[in-house]
């Protein structure tokens, strides 16, 4: 055995170092692979039918009434999903031993008692009810909506149009039974994912529709055969000959991916896409319909990248942001040079002057998107960068309102601050003295949202001040009464 292991040392030298290699690359992709041999193997294909009975089967579950403590009670999936607020907040606190029984008050309020979990629509509280240990609770059931949860994204795979259709309205049949049937997919994976304590689900869930119907879209786009073009129109083309070269649809058939399906989707608000003529309720697309998508996955990507769950990276927010400001425009002029830049470069192209509403709405969300390139700053210092320009964008424009605008340009002093460019802050900073005045102190509904942006202009002074030595002037600005 050694001397066969002597004779072939290299090669057995050279195949450990190809296996490790491999296994550096492979084993944190190892999921992709997985998905996308899985998805090679079996290929999901539209199917409204199937959809529709696999969302049966996670409704059966989630409707069946449960027993706890010899009591029968429809399971309560927002009580699961507030056990496990719960038990994150006392976890990162470190209290679970002390605190793990919920109180007296806190079991009226958030109704862990045996009484209102069998009857929950009850309004009258006493005393002598018993409380119910959120986490026992949670444990006893949380694999019913686990396994809910595997139906519903089993159903997304087959119908993504579905993500927020809503069937009609199904009367209940009894009483405080969940109406989980009259919801929609992707409302059921959000309940589903937060009772079984993995909301990452849900937002994962939300952008596998987007994409789905993404990729279904470009199919039908493939499906388009250009106009064919005569010989002779062809030779003049190609000459320079000719004045009409339908420029305007050369420029679109030339333009990134993402902004061909992008612009097809805006065009299916006056023209929807049916993509099943057998089930054309739950397979047609509209704007709109995509628009609340993109607008539902937002809310959902801000419940979950606050303060209390920091781990969930907002990078996410990247692309679904540069949809969003896709969309808010309704008429804009693309330059025909654009067939050589990027999706979010074209998405960034301000509305035309006649688009007014859209405007506010676009640098609106231009703000936004700002605010989150600068938070990925941290991370990378290209998407400061970017979000400085952002910033210089939202305050030049005039659909923003003046406290919107006074915000953005501190924000650009914050970015400017990040690069040591402390004579560029400065001198931005000195400019907005004459602006101070100009801001409506209401904008924010009170005044004290004036005097806060106030406040911060001060402290950048301050901290610019400093950085370039001139301390005496800093430590005066609050001494100042105005």
């Amino acid at each position: 055995m050694f001397s066969i292991l002597k004779e072939k040392k290299k090669l057995f030298l050279t195949l450990l170092l190809i296996w490790t290699l491999a296994a550096i690359y492979i084993y944190p992709r190892r999921f992709q692979i997985l998905r996308s041999f899985a998805l090679w193997l079996e290929p999901p294909v539209l199917n409204p039918s199937l959809s529709a009975k696999l969302q049966s089967k996670g409704d059966d579950l989630l409707s069946e009434k449960v027993e706890y403590r010899q009591i029968e009670h429809y399971l309560r999936t927002d009580q699961l999903s507030r056990a496990c607020v719960r038990a994150y907040r006392i976890g990162k606190e470190g209290t679970g031993d002390i605190f793990r029984i919920p109180s007296w008050m806190e079991a009226k309020h958030q109704g862990w008692t045996m009484e209102r979990l069998s009857n929950p629509s009850e309004t009258k509280f006493s005393t002598g009810e018993k409380p119910v240990d959120p986490f026992e609770y949670w444990e006893e059931f949380y694999q019913i909506p686990l396994e809910a949860l595997d139906y519903y994204k089993r159903a997304l795979n087959y119908n993504p149009f579905d993500g927020y259709n809503s069937p009609p309205t199904q009367g209940s049949l009894g009483k405080d039974k969940p109406e989980i049937a009259g919801k929609s997919l992707l409302e059921k994976i959000r309940i589903s994912s937060f009772a079984s304590c993995r909301p990452e689900e849900a937002i994962l869930a939300h952008f596998q529709a987007i994409q789905r119907i993404e990729e279904l879209v470009f199919e039908k786009l493939k499906e388009v055969k250009p106009p064919s073009i005569p010989w002779w129109k062809r030779i003049l083309n190609f000459f320079s000959f000719s004045c009409n070269k339908e420029e305007e649809q050369n420029v679109t058939e030339d333009l990134p991916k993402e902004i061909r399906i992008w612009k097809k989707i805006t065009e299916s608000q006056s023209s929807p896409i049916v993509f099943s003529e057998d089930y054309p309720d739950t397979t047609t697309l509209t704007a709109n319909k995509y628009k609340t998508l993109l607008m539902k996955t937002l809310e959902l990507l801000r419940l979950r990248t606050d303060e209390s769950h920091p781990s969930l990276s907002p990078e996410e927010s990247v692309s679904l942001f540069t949809r969003v400001l896709y969309f808010s425009c309704s008429t804009r002029a693309i330059p025909a040079e654009a067939k050589y830049w990027g999706a979010s470069a074209i998405a960034a192209i301000p509305c035309e002057a006649s688009d007014t509403e859209g405007a506010k709405v676009f640098y609106s969300n231009l703000n936004r998107n700002a605010q989150l390139f600068y938070k990925l700053g941290d991370r990378d210092s290209n998407y400061r960068k970017k979000a400085k320009d952002m910033f210089e964008a939202v305050y030049k424009s005039s659909a923003t309102d003046l406290g919107t605008r006074f915000q953005a340009k501190l924000m650009r002093v914050r970015c400017l601050l990040h690069e040591s460019d402390f004579d560029q802050a400065l001198k931005e900073l000195d400019a907005l003295d004459t602006e101070v005045y100009t801001v409506d102190p209401n904008y924010r509904n009170d005044k004290s949202g004036y005097d806060d942006l106030i406040e911060d202009k001060k402290k950048l002074l301050q901290y610019t001040l400093r950085r370039k030595g001139r301390y005496e002037e800093a430590d005066d600005i609050f001494d100042e009464k105005n």
